[in-house]
């Protein structure tokens, strides 16, 4: 259930706030969440997978995730990820329907009353801001700013006392201001105008992916010179545009190991890689296993494993 309220109608209630470390490939699975949350990455690097895209998430950026959406989470192998998590509430909503972050997130029961209860958090009265309606990544942010006010919550949400509670609070709203003026800022006339030219861009990439797409022919699309379309491109998405050609990729890879028994060489044909030597790096890259392990790791869950059905070889392809 949707509804709106003004600004000034905002009381929040903040649920939980964390200090997230990851060093190293972590997938933190599929979830949905019941209330609302604002990430601020202190450091490193992690792609946050919904249903409108990809997102990479990097120092000083903060993830605005509503509620009722699906979403997952990943660092990869390499990479490190250190990030302040808040859950709040615009305002408390019934006691009926509240509850904690530990009973929800991080330590679900799979009883069959806790189950009812999950099912009953999905109708929870969703409330939107208007007049806060921010993207979901926030970019362009006073970095030093939103770190004092985002470790000061954290420090306040340990304490937990009524000092410490009211100071939460307070920092929360001046994190508000501070996104609202990076939001005004970034979505000036200029800004709205490249966002719009990447656009056509990343829409093009994901009906020719197969195809040799090079930097010269997708900023001549747009009508800006190479160096400065590099620039752009990276600062919109976050990626190079080699980066996102290649998650482009590779999405599109999972999904033919995942729905067709195609072998790698096949496959690699279909998203215009060089050969399955090749796929299998960069997969590898982005996923953190070969292509051959990943089919695998399906194949086991599927039927056909418990009816005696030989899997997939090294490679990915079908053995008979």
């Amino acid at each position: 259930m949707s509804m709106y309220i003004h600004s000034d109608k905002i009381s929040p209630y903040i649920r939980y706030v964390n200090d997230l470390k990851r060093r190293g490939y972590s997938d933190f699975g599929e979830r949905i969440i019941y209330d609302n949350e604002l990430l601020f990455c202190v450091d490193g690097e992690a792609k946050m997978h919904m249903d409108d895209g990809v997102y990479t998430i990097t120092r000083g950026d903060v993830f605005f995730l509503r509620p009722n959406l699906r979403n997952r989470m990943i660092v990869e192998k390499d990479a490190y990820f250190h990030a302040h998590c808040v859950h709040f509430d615009w305002y408390f909503i019934d006691e009926n329907l509240n509850f904690t972050a530990e009973d929800i997130y991080i330590f679900p029961s799979s009883t069959a009353e806790a189950e009812a209860f999950t099912e009953k958090l999905r109708h929870r009265p969703n409330a939107d801001v208007p007049e806060l309606s921010f993207p979901p990544l926030i970019r362009g942010t006073d970095y030093d700013r939103l770190l004092t006010m985002f470790r000061g919550m954290y420090t306040a949400f340990r304490d937990n006392t009524v000092a410490s509670n009211l100071k939460m609070r307070g920092l929360f709203f001046e994190a508000l201001s501070e996104l609202t003026y990076s939001r005004d800022i970034s979505y000036s006339s200029t800004e709205h105008t490249h966002r719009h030219m990447i656009n056509k861009v990343t829409d093009y990439i994901s009906q020719h992916y197969m195809e040799d797409i090079t930097v010269p022919q997708l900023a001549g699309m747009v009508g800006m010179s190479g160096k400065y379309f590099g620039v752009i491109f990276k600062r919109i998405t976050g990626k190079t545009v080699s980066e996102y050609i290649t998650q482009v990729r590779m999405q599109k890879a999972e999904d033919l190991l995942l729905k067709t028994t195609l072998s790698l060489d096949k496959i690699a044909e279909e998203i215009g890689v060089s050969d399955e030597y090749y796929i299998v790096k960069l997969f590898k890259k982005y996923k953190g296993i070969t292509p051959g392990r990943y089919r695998r790791m399906l194949f086991f869950d599927n039927e056909a494993y418990n009816s005696g059905v030989k899997g997939p070889d090294e490679n990915g392809a079908e053995q008979k």
